[in-house]
């Protein structure tokens, strides 16, 4: 029997956009990763925070086709010319870990979404979690909520992110758009993964950064477009089911988990 997989994008989906909140429970700027963690240990955060503004404003005029690797060359721009000198893998995953702390604090996870991952687990699914941001950060997220009993460890966990040469500030992996997919086949082969089968996908963003993840599925009707105010116009592929977490629980949970 294949092997199941289910990919889980995280800003945005396991985690909430500071946009769907009330303005007095947001403790950030922003929740998505790549630019708090940016900001926060930028030696320039405003000269970061402004860099990033004409950035996401200049992608609104570029081509489809160029955005991934736009979104590439700015990453490697951050950590050549805001991040101090003595940057590590350990300083991130710390600093994601203070993050993490405060989202769980201010309820910005998605624990609906991690009790789901959780009983995927249990199955024996292989649940990846993807995100457009480090790699290093995202392991401090799991460090945290495997360390506060809300995520279970597991080996079919697998973790994909923006692997960085911190000693020489070089972008390895990029991990955003087409960049995911090429990532999560690497992840597989580095595994020994071959025979499977993508059974399910979640994303917000089913327009750039999540949509490789999002038509990878291969049953119909089981990529899942996480609600918020980014994607509430819709205008997506008709097969992404549109709905929240809960939603989800109620009207397609037992539905997927069956599917062979």
């Amino acid at each position: 029997m294949k092997q199941k997989i289910q990919l889980f994008d995280v800003d945005g989906t396991l985690t909430k956009n500071e946009k769907d909140l009330p303005f007095h429970t947001v403790v950030y700027k922003t929740f998505a990763f790549w630019p708090l963690l940016s900001s926060l240990i930028s030696t320039y955060p405003i000269a970061f925070e402004e860099a990033a503004r004409l950035w996401n404003e200049s992608m609104k005029q570029t081509p489809d086709r160029q955005k991934d690797q736009s979104s590439r060359d700015m990453m490697e721009r951050t950590i050549q010319e805001f991040f101090p000198p003595y940057i590590s893998a350990e300083y991130i995953t710390k600093k994601a870990e203070e993050i993490t702390q405060n989202f769980l604090i201010h309820d910005i996870v998605h624990i609906d979404a991690i009790n789901y991952i959780n009983e995927c687990l249990t199955k024996g699914i292989i649940c990846v979690l993807t995100t457009g941001s480090y790699l290093d950060g995202l392991q401090g997220l799991v460090n945290v909520l495997i360390a506060k009993g809300h995520l279970n460890a597991s080996p079919n966990l697998l973790l994909n992110g923006v692997e960085i040469d911190w000693e020489n500030k070089k972008l390895i992996r990029a991990n955003v758009g087409a960049y995911k997919i090429e990532n999560l086949y690497a992840t597989l082969k580095e595994k020994n993964i071959t025979d499977y089968v993508i059974q399910a996908a979640f994303g917000d963003d089913p327009y750039i950064n999540d949509k490789g993840i999002l038509e990878i599925v291969k049953s119909p009707h089981t990529a899942f477009v996480i609600k918020c105010k980014k994607n509430e116009h819709g205008g997506f592929h008709p097969s992404f089911i549109h709905c929240s977490w809960q939603e989800f629980i109620v009207q397609h949970k037992q539905r997927v988990l069956s599917w062979i």
